[in-house]
């Protein structure tokens, strides 16, 4: 729809300045939710909602967005650096 509506509003998009930031954020997601899935699968499931699976699914999240910021850091992802800086991790 954007696409479709650039044309008429006179501003450019510039789509192509996108590929580069998604492919590398979709990079550095790749081996965080395989992390994050591998941990989550630890969790005895079939039991339903307890406290070791509620643990488990926390401790899933917490590994898989360390290993993206991680990873995202190392390949140059400009939102990442910019959420480091505001932290201050990262000068």
């Amino acid at each position: 729809m954007v696409v479709a509506l650039s044309p008429r509003s006179g501003i450019p998009l510039n789509l192509a300045t996108l590929i580069s930031p998604l492919a590398r954020m979709g990079l550095a997601s790749l081996p965080a939710a395989a992390l994050a899935g591998a941990v989550a699968n630890l969790g005895d499931w079939n039991s339903g909602p307890g406290i070791h699976n509620l643990g488990y699914l926390m401790f899933a999240g917490l590994t898989g967005f360390s290993l993206y910021a991680v990873i995202a850091s190392i390949i140059g992802v400009s939102e990442m650096r910019s959420v480091l800086r505001r932290l201050r991790i990262l000068r």
